[in-house]
């Protein structure tokens, strides 16, 4: 995002998946709308991962959070309509985590490691990340060695363990 602020989010998702906040901004850009909060229990996008989905509720209405941001260090709600009753004065609301989207972008995340090791075992210690992505349906998994890894040498190493192997490359 293209704007400054001196807002520090308190990040409460390790310990919880609704946090009571206040919405401390309101920002639109390019038709978008954008709250900044004082907490927040959904993850930002960060290094190859997505960020939460969720609701925010004000006032009883529930509003979607399409992704979360961080500026600076404050955390950065995509919601999908704007606020009505935003009067530019901090609003109280409930930040609630799409529970279902974050355990499927965990096991992506728990399985990239797992695929990191397992190279790094297969192919050598000399094997490092490079990049990934990380979201609800699927991970992608970059990484440094010396020659392109064939389908015939990943499915030979996945028979040896007695596992099936769908491999693209």
């Amino acid at each position: 995002m293209d704007f400054k602020t001196d807002v520090e989010t308190d990040f409460t998702g390790y310990d919880e998946l609704e946090t009571d906040t206040q919405v401390l901004d309101l920002i639109e850009r390019e038709g978008k709308h954008y709250v900044i909060v004082d907490k927040c229990p959904l993850y930002a996008e960060k290094g190859g991962q997505v960020s939460d989905k969720g609701l925010l509720i004000i006032d009883g209405q529930s509003i979607s959070v399409n992704g979360v941001m961080q500026v600076g260090a404050a955390f950065c709600l995509e919601i999908d309509k704007p606020i009505d009753s935003w009067n530019g004065q901090p609003i109280k609301a409930r930040a609630c985590v799409d529970s279902d989207h974050r355990k499927k972008i965990e096991a992506h995340h728990t399985a990239t490691h797992l695929m990191h090791q397992a190279l790094r075992s297969i192919l050598g210690s000399h094997v490092e990340q490079k990049g990934s992505l990380v979201n609800d349906e699927y991970l992608r998994f970059d990484f440094s060695h010396f020659s392109k890894v064939t389908n015939e040498e990943l499915a030979e190493e996945v028979r040896q363990r007695g596992a099936e192997c769908n491999c693209r490359s």
